[in-house]
């Protein structure tokens, strides 16, 4: 090996471990796939039932977890709920985090029939979102079925 190859490729190295230092300072550590549990970004959503009445308040609970740990306090969390055209805020339906990555929301829904909706925690820049889908059934008639 000549001394320069050797110059070509540590310019090369220098940049990789900058990057992971800046990723590491910045809250974020380098992509894992994501079978691997311990450094996975995730988001869960939670309710205690399935169906509810129309106007019946109902609390969501999650945990927002970024490299495999419990998400920093005030993280944003809020509700969406897929229609014809996407995915659309529920107004008012907005929390942060506690200081163990946890949220609590509460949600009242007046449209009948079954609701695809889905839980995000907001990420900072250009870092995707995190999603959990969920659904629950407004006024649905489980004897009928």
């Amino acid at each position: 090996m000549t001394s320069t190859s050797f110059t070509q490729r540590r310019p090369a190295r220098r940049l990789v471990v900058g990057l992971a230092v800046v990723g590491l300072m910045a809250g974020t550590a380098t992509a894992a796939p994501a079978s691997a549990a311990p450094g996975r970004n995730d988001i869960t959503a939670h309710t205690r039932h399935e169906s509810y009445d129309s106007g019946q308040p109902f609390i969501v609970r999650g945990l927002v977890t970024i490299n495999g740990h419990a998400s920093r306090p005030g993280r944003l969390v809020k509700i969406q709920s897929s229609t014809a055209s996407g995915w659309r805020d529920l107004p008012g339906v907005r929390v942060r985090t506690d200081g163990d990555g946890r949220y609590r929301v509460r949600v009242i829904l007046f449209q009948d029939g079954e609701r695809v909706l889905r839980a995000v925690g907001k990420r900072p820049g250009d870092v995707p979102n995190l999603y959990e889908r969920f659904t629950v059934c407004i006024d649905c008639d489980f004897d009928d079925v």
